[in-house]
């Protein structure tokens, strides 16, 4: 009886992948990319971040659009400074030729993976005031924490590589919201170790 109900679970959360991930498309679609992608992310994540934390049974359509409201403003500002930046740092590294240019641009690629992959939970876990913060803890973080940073991403890439050879089709239905899943998954083992150690060192100061 526990296996089965395991097993449902399980198959329940796929299928909330799938919806979560054509509500990402339709709120992204809905601000024309630009002025939707950001929004419709950090929705998404706030979502996933109540499910990895054990919240379950939260209204998903209905959450998606409040939070896709909430986070309008932070969002669209994101989407516009990395989608910049995101694209800026990919045409150079494709199109230079020098090899030590392209050692820097690949470098410059993982600081800005680290800081994005962090950043996007930091909004929709912490109350921080300003996008300023949020971008600079995301680096703190992702330093800190590489261990957790390097495995998610050859997590990611493994996965990715796996479906793009055997089964294309599955991009359609889970393409994001699994990449989402993996990252804010990761993120949230490392704020719990964050907040145990910060509890273990208010402990051994009282």
């Amino acid at each position: 009886m526990l296996k089965i109900e395991k097993l449902n679970r399980i198959l329940l959360r796929v299928l909330k992948l799938a919806y979560l991930n054509f509500l990402w498309i339709g709120g992204t679609l809905i601000g024309l990319v630009i002025f939707g992608i950001g929004p419709a992310t950090l929705s998404v994540f706030s979502i996933i971040r109540e499910w990895v934390r054990g919240n379950d049974d939260l209204p998903v359509f209905k959450t998606f659009v409040l939070n896709y409201k909430t986070y309008y403003k932070k969002g669209l500002i994101l989407s516009l400074v990395y989608g910049v930046v995101g694209i800026i740092l990919v045409v150079d590294f494709a199109y230079v030729s020098r090899w030590e240019l392209r050692v820097f641009f690949g470098v410059m690629l993982f600081f800005y993976y680290l800081s994005l992959s962090y950043l996007l939970p930091i909004i929709v876990h912490y109350d921080l005031k300003t996008l300023k913060e949020s971008i600079k803890y995301s680096f703190l973080i992702g330093f800190s924490y590489l261990q957790y940073t390097l495995v998610s991403l050859v997590v990611i890439v493994a996965i990715y590589i796996m479906v793009a050879r055997l089964l294309p089709a599955l991009f359609t239905f889970f393409g994001f919201s699994v990449l989402f899943y993996i990252l804010m998954g990761n993120a949230n083992m490392v704020f719990n170790r964050i907040e145990e150690s910060a509890k273990k060192e208010m402990e051994l100061t009282n």
